[in-house]
């Protein structure tokens, strides 16, 4: 071997695979599993309130599509409605009335529901979180 080679298992000197296999992990592993080494009562700690924070998150998830899914079925209750008193007023021979009460309606409920589909989500709301 030349003196340049690196030689696995050399004393003071990592070989070349294990520096690639370093290179991998992300600083956030590395801090937590020094952490979890020279402090472990600290990691215990951080590890229940990041389980606390991803329950949390995830609640807040479900709780954002719960209040989706209230928002749409009222939506879909009131068009419904809509369309029951422009049924009416056409049997009363209401017809341009009628008219009236079914476009504007249902003009202003689709509005209000695909403008609220098509915005961003801020990025105060959270997304959600897979469990582990």
């Amino acid at each position: 071997m030349t003196q340049n080679s690196p030689i696995v298992g050399q004393v003071g000197r990592p070989s070349k695979s294990s520096q690639d296999a370093a290179s991998y992990v992300p600083k956030e592993y590395r801090a937590l599993a020094w952490l979890a080494e020279n402090n472990p009562e600290v990691y215990r700690e951080l590890m229940v309130e990041k389980k606390k924070d991803q329950r949390h998150r995830r609640r807040i998830a479900w709780a954002g599509h719960i209040s989706q899914m209230i928002g749409s079925l009222s939506g879909l209750t009131a068009l419904v409605s809509l369309l029951a008193l422009s049924w009416h007023m056409t049997d009363a021979r209401q017809g341009k009335e009628a008219a009236v009460v079914v476009t504007t309606g249902a003009v202003s409920i689709v509005a209000i529901f695909v403008t609220g589909k098509w915005t961003k989500k801020s990025k105060s709301e959270p997304a959600v979180v897979q469990a582990q």
